[in-house]
């Protein structure tokens, strides 16, 4: 190797964090698993919607394991109008499906989904501030 070259680490990941990658749950008919990159280009702009509320209500990375079970039907408040859109990305269902889903199954689903994907969101989080070993930019 040439000394022009840099070593590029790699975070180091958790167990949990691996086994959350590969986590699924069924609640009644339905699997949830962690969105795939063409999910959460569908759900984004919901997402984009309930965190920007959620945060007016005190809503941090700090907390974002914790938020939904402290908060409860203050923080649903902020999730239902997006809900049957993040729900129809996640389970891959038709607008109209996830809309005449039972409401009590759509809110534990919709919560469901939401704190399946927190450990993303916070990987994503910490990796746009630079928290993360390696994530810098090289610019050689």
């Amino acid at each position: 190797m040439g000394g022009n070259e840099q070593e590029t680490k790699m975070p180091i990941v958790e167990e949990n964090e691996v086994a959350a990658l590969f986590a699924e749950d069924k609640i009644g008919d339905y699997t949830i698993k962690p969105w795939t990159l063409k999910q959460f280009q569908a759900v984004y702009p919901a997402l984009k919607v309930i965190v920007a509320k959620l945060m007016e209500q005190g809503l941090t990375v700090e907390n974002l394991d914790t938020f939904f079970t402290e908060r409860g039907l203050e923080a649903m408040e902020a999730v239902l109008p997006e809900l049957p859109q993040l729900i129809a990305a996640t389970l891959r269902l038709d607008l109209k499906e996830a809309e005449e889903m039972d409401w009590g199954l759509a809110a534990v689903v919709g919560l469901k989904i939401l704190l399946q994907n927190t450990g993303p969101l916070k990987n994503l989080s910490s990796l746009v501030a630079g928290k993360i070993p390696g994530a810098e930019t090289v610019t050689h």
